[in-house]
């Protein structure tokens, strides 16, 4: 009688695929194991515009990530605000002046939260803390103060070219212009003259006495 029958093989087989199976289930992205991730304590974080931040968004301490978040929801106090449920690795500890900014892998990236250390002589945060962050910038209102200073921009020039205030009136009279371009060369002149005949100045300053 054999021992290994085909039955036994195949079961063998299939408990092996199993075991695959359950151990692959644990791996996620950035080799980290889920299931044996390491000690971590979660802090509150709240916001007035959080600008597209989704769960499990990334935390990062200068640049490192080191925990992620978990929740997002809205509260009152009294004005409507957001809640961010963040969990962070339990060795990162943090200070209660460090500071959660909203930020973006590029222009039009992923949000993410970064940290600013706190300095060494702050109390360390403890696990369930509610903290302040900064808010997410809005891209609408950069495009938006572009724009408006774009128009500024384009105003200043107009009134350079119409000749209004010094800039313009310069611009505009050529005559100044040419006065200032003559006495810029005079000043030219003079300094490289007095680069080649240093004695030149001795000279005036003894003739002066006299």
């Amino acid at each position: 009688m054999k021992f290994f029958t085909n039955e036994v093989k195949v079961g063998i087989v299939v408990a092996m695929a199993i075991v695959i199976l359950i151990f692959s289930a644990f791996i996620v992205k950035e080799g980290e194991v889920r299931g044996f991730r390491t000690k971590e304590y979660t802090v509150k974080v709240i916001f007035n515009f959080v600008g597209g931040l989704k769960e499990t968004a990334p935390v990062r301490l200068a640049g490192v990530k080191v925990g992620q978040v978990e929740r997002i929801r809205f509260i009152q106090e009294p004005t409507t605000k957001v809640e961010a449920t963040i969990s962070l690795k339990e060795a990162i500890q943090l200070r209660e002046n460090a500071q959660f900014s909203i930020t973006t892998v590029g222009l039009l990236g992923e949000k993410y939260i970064e940290i600013t250390p706190g300095s060494l002589d702050a109390p360390i945060i403890k696990s369930g803390a509610t903290l302040i962050g900064k808010d997410a910038v809005d891209i609408s209102e950069v495009f938006s103060s572009a724009g408006e200073a774009m128009e500024d921009l384009g105003g200043i020039i107009s009134s350079i070219r119409g000749g209004k205030g010094t800039v313009g009136k310069l611009v505009a009279d050529e005559e100044l212009y040419d006065n200032l371009n003559a006495m810029i060369r005079n000043l030219r002149d003079l300094s490289e003259d007095v680069k080649e005949h240093p004695w030149k100045l001795f000279r005036k300053g003894k003739e002066k006495k006299k």
